[in-house]
């Protein structure tokens, strides 16, 4: 009787912790779905703001850093990785792609390199823009 119920105790003891593991690791694999859609939020709103700027001026955008909202749209929902320089999980990265006269195909790279649960993460997204008719 004794060892019957030491062992239905072991078994109870395993199913809480698998279960308490499994809850976990739900919690990890939530956080990081919503992060991430932050960031794809985060950077396709970026590309619309520079589809409405001069192509003449896209390339001063190169280098530019952007914050990441969070789920209520509050800036600095996400924290930049430590070193970034200006402290801001986004950058803008303008490179001339083609060049013919003065019509200019520029390489735009918008990316987010920030932490989440300890580990560091990016996302990025490459476009091409160009004179618009």
């Amino acid at each position: 009787m004794l060892l019957e119920l030491m062992f239905a105790a072991v078994i109870a003891l395993v199913v809480v912790g698998a279960a308490v593991s499994a809850l976990a690791r739900q919690g990890s694999h939530q956080r990081v779905n919503l992060e991430t859609t932050l960031v794809t939020n985060a950077i396709a709103d970026v590309f619309a703001r520079l589809r409405t700027v001069p192509i003449g001026s896209l390339h001063t955008f190169d280098g530019i850093g952007f914050p990441v909202a969070d789920h209520l749209g509050r800036p600095n929902g996400l924290a930049a990785v430590p070193g970034d320089l200006d402290g801001l999980p986004g950058h803008i990265a303008v490179s001339t792609a083609l060049s013919s006269g003065s019509a200019v195909l520029y390489r735009v790279e918008v990316s987010v390199d920030w932490l989440c649960a300890g580990t560091r993460r990016h996302e990025s997204i490459v476009g091409e823009m160009g004179e618009r008719k």
